[in-house]
């Protein structure tokens, strides 16, 4: 038979397959060991699993765990957040809030560049003059959350530390956007 394994050719192939790279200790999704290991795992039933980081071994700097969340594909940063995340859904379902979206991005400092000296010579910008080179890069505020409650817009952040940078933007966006960040 063309195309399936026996027994014996996949014993045979194993060493071969942990040679590829990303495939070390692979196991078939029908052997035991794959299904000892989903029984072992108690957060496979729940919807979500810790996301693989890209170095091995090393840790978060604030220890949190990214989670992925398999019924919606989306990816959350804590667990904090998820949990938040699956708070607010549910609000939005009963109509307490509205217009509820995610890592919503507020431009805090435009990015700052030099005068530009050149014109454009076609199109339909010709004769003006383009922009010179970006000296400093904008600085940007991506809130956890946004929604609206009783007519009046809640940006929310899940934080399990305050950083330094994180103070200075919240106060940014008090001073630029007249929001009060509401920290979870």
């Amino acid at each position: 038979m063309r195309g399936s394994l026996a027994g014996n050719d996949l014993q045979e192939l194993q060493p071969a397959l942990e040679k590829v790279p990303g495939r070390s200790g692979h196991t078939p999704a029908g052997t035991r060991s794959a299904k000892k290991a989903a029984q072992e795992d108690p957060q496979r039933d729940r919807g979500f699993k810790p996301m693989k980081t890209t170095s091995v071994g090393r840790k978060r700097k604030y220890g949190n765990k990214k989670i992925h969340d398999l019924k919606s594909g989306q990816v959350f940063d804590s667990k904090k957040e998820y949990s938040r995340w699956k708070e607010l859904v549910l609000l939005e379902k009963a109509g307490e809030i509205t217009k509820l979206q995610r890592q919503v991005p507020f431009v805090l400092i435009p990015e700052q560049r030099l005068p530009g000296t050149e014109t454009y010579k076609r199109g339909p910008r010709k004769g003006q003059t383009k922009p010179g080179p970006v000296i400093e890069r904008k600085l940007t505020y991506i809130a956890d959350f946004m929604y609206e409650k009783a007519g009046k817009v809640v940006v929310e952040d899940s934080k399990g530390m305050r950083t330094k940078d994180y103070v200075i933007k919240r106060k940014l966006m008090l001073y630029k956007y007249g929001i009060r960040i509401r920290e979870t």
